[in-house]
């Protein structure tokens, strides 16, 4: 996630000079024994950046083993532009994208996205990018990007779901109090909510 158009580490050839980003491990839960209905795993890391005072905290949970939710919180005290890029295989073919009421979702190949904004004021755009499988090698590839208009504090959800049919529909995601609510496939919405950075499945 970029901070008004600022990346967290400055990129430039030859060896880094000055300092650079600092990311730490919050909270890592694993749910014991093997993949089950109920299962959910989580991540949670924060990253600052000497290019500007706002905090990035994102949230990666493993939802049933089945697909990802990721969060990603941005604040600072005076408001910022946050932009979230989602950077697809080569392969996956163009980008499909339909946006509207601040959701946001997307398919391409093998992987379908949906998000969601909170404040949902955010545009969002298919932009022309690469990918770098290697030092040295680029391959174009398109990029999801949304945008936030300037606020002090955002938070941008984004469902993940694995698309071995490139024509089934991407997951439906929405806000609801303390957390989201995702389905997938038209079935049961999974409802994650969350108390700090404890996550509960429903």
């Amino acid at each position: 996630m970029t901070v008004d158009d600022l990346d967290q580490t400055p990129y430039r050839r030859g060896k880094p000079k000055g300092p650079n980003a600092s990311a730490h491990l919050v909270l890592r839960h694993t749910d014991p024994g093997t993949l089950g209905p109920d299962r959910l795993d989580v991540l949670v890391a924060e990253v600052t950046s000497p290019q500007y005072a706002a905090v990035h905290r994102r949230h990666v949970l493993l939802v049933r083993g089945a697909y990802w939710l990721v969060v990603d919180e941005g604040h600072d005290l005076v408001p910022r532009t946050y932009t979230l890029r989602w950077h697809l295989d080569p392969s996956a073919g163009p980008a499909v994208l339909v946006a509207g009421g601040g959701a946001v979702s997307a398919v391409a190949g093998g992987v379908a996205i949906g998000m969601v904004a909170s404040p949902g004021t955010v545009s969002a755009a298919v932009e022309p990018g690469w990918v770098s499988p290697e030092y040295g090698v680029r391959h174009a590839a398109d990029v999801v990007a949304v945008r936030t208009a300037p606020v002090p504090r955002v938070e941008i959800a984004t469902a993940l779901v694995p698309r071995p049919d490139p024509g089934a529909p991407p997951p439906r995601l929405a806000a609801v109090p303390g957390g989201y609510a995702v389905e997938v496939d038209g079935g049961p919405a999974d409802v994650l909510t969350r108390d700090g950075d404890t996550w509960t499945l429903a």
